[in-house]
């Protein structure tokens, strides 16, 4: 596995789409996996941190202000999306429906999908939202993986993580093993970046 995993990341990643509402959906090159997550949990930065750089995605300061979905394409494996976060409630509610319906339109319509990485701050823990997410996803039956994220700020992120393993226990699309990780302190990246590439188009073969 760590062979593919090199081999699929160190292939360069480039923006291959930026959607808005009512925008088109780019062609489905490769296999694709979804960040999905609360405002400001740090999709964007785990992203950019997996992929080695620091310009990729944008992150903000002010949450709720990414109302497109990106999709940033490695090579001719893999393509990380990533979605607008949610339960901001401060962004509006015409904007809320409308990033509602661009999330919504991209489940309905990606053949390409193999998972959803749902991010879950690993110092705040599961809220209520997270959990909505949750069931929207085992309806659309998407495999989900969890990530923690920001484990660094707890002093027990195992505890956070029998924690939230136990809240989602009952969702059959949650695989079994929650990943935690830390841009700052550059933890769990490895081990997250081994479980995307063997989603990768032609990760089968290459086993």
């Amino acid at each position: 596995m760590a062979a593919r995993t090199r081999s699929v990341f160190a292939q360069e990643c480039r923006v291959d789409a930026v959607v808005r509402p009512g925008g088109a959906w780019p062609p489905e090159r490769t296999a694709e996996v979804a960040f999905a997550g609360r405002s400001n949990v740090g999709k964007s930065s785990l992203i950019n941190a997996l992929v080695g750089r620091d310009d990729l995605a944008r992150t903000s300061r002010t949450p709720g202000t990414t109302r497109t979905i990106a999709f940033y394409r490695i090579g001719h494996d893999l393509t990380l999306v990533d979605l607008p976060g949610y339960g901001f409630a401060a962004a509006g509610r015409a904007a809320m429906v409308s990033w509602q319906g661009l999330v919504a339109g991209y489940f309905e319509s990606r053949r390409a999908l193999r998972r959803v990485c749902l991010l879950v701050d690993g110092y705040v823990g599961l809220k209520s939202t997270d959990l909505t997410a949750l069931e929207s996803l085992a309806a659309l039956a998407v495999e989900t993986r969890i990530v923690l994220t920001k484990v660094d700020r707890n002093k027990d992120p195992a505890a956070m993580q029998r924690s939230v393993q136990a809240a989602t226990a009952g969702f059959a699309n949650v695989l079994p093993a929650i990943l935690m990780t830390s841009v700052r302190r550059d933890v769990g990246l490895a081990e997250l970046r081994d479980d995307l590439a063997s989603l990768a188009t032609g990760a089968r073969d290459a086993l």
